[in-house]
Order: C-alpha cells, then sequence, then structure tokens
C-alpha cells in the first residue's frame, strides 16, 4: 500500500465488506449441512435404526450410518474457516488504515486526496 487516500480506505471497506459476505454464505452452507446431518441422526434415533445394546455402540452405528453426511460436512467447515480468516484480515487491514489516520491527525499532518504515506507492508 502505498499511499492513503479516499480510494484505498474505500478498497479496504468493500474488501471488508466482501469477506463479510463470504463468510456469511459459507456460514448458512454449512448450517444447511448441519440441519440436515442432525435431522437424519433424529430420524434413525426415532426409527429404531440405531438398536445397540449401549451408548458406545449406538453412536458407532449412528456415526456408520451418517458418514456421508458427515463428510459433506467437512469441507464446508474448512470453507468457513478460510472465509473467516480472510474476514479477519480484510478487518486487520481497516483498522492499520484509521490507526494511521488517527496518528496522522493526532501529529498534525491529516490526510488530504494527495498523501503518500508509506504504509507498512502486512
Amino acid at each position: 500500500m502505498d499511499a492513503i487516500n479516499e480510494d484505498e480506505i474505500c478498497r479496504a471497506y468493500a474488501s471488508l465488506k466482501s469477506a463479510s459476505q463470504r463468510l456469511f454464505e459459507a456460514k448458512a452452507k454449512q448450517s444447511t449441512a448441519e440441519r440436515k446431518l442432525h435431522d437424519y441422526e433424529a430420524y434413525l434415533l426415532v426409527s429404531g435404526k440405531i438398536d445397540g445394546k449401549n451408548e458406545e455402540i449406538r453412536k458407532a452405528q449412528l456415526r456408520m450410518l451418517t458418514a456421508d453426511l458427515r463428510a459433506e460436512l467437512h469441507p464446508l467447515t474448512e470453507e468457513v474457516n478460510r472465509a473467516q480468516h480472510e474476514y479477519e484480515l480484510a478487518r486487520l487491514d481497516v483498522e492499520m488504515l484509521l490507526t494511521v489516520i488517527k496518528f496522522l491527525a493526532a501529529v498534525g499532518r491529516p490526510l488530504s486526496p494527495m498523501s503518500i504515506e508509506k504504509m507498512p507492508q502486512a
């Protein structure tokens, strides 16, 4: 980032907004898959398909009968983790810009459209 100006600030906020939207969408997909898994687990329990003699066997039966749904959930969880990471990076970029702007104002060098203050590379 070579200069802080209105365009740079707008880009940082646009990036944050975009990352926030991706995170929301990833969490929505994950939530849908989790609901599907929990609903199927409930169906299996109520229908009597889970009939193990003890809790350990019943849990194992449930895991085996829901393996496909659990396999679908894994990449969605990874997608949420990636989206969360992207969101945090974008949030830190905005925070860095705001900190530099406050610092420059505090030392009597407020930004102007022609500012060419150097920013540390992340």
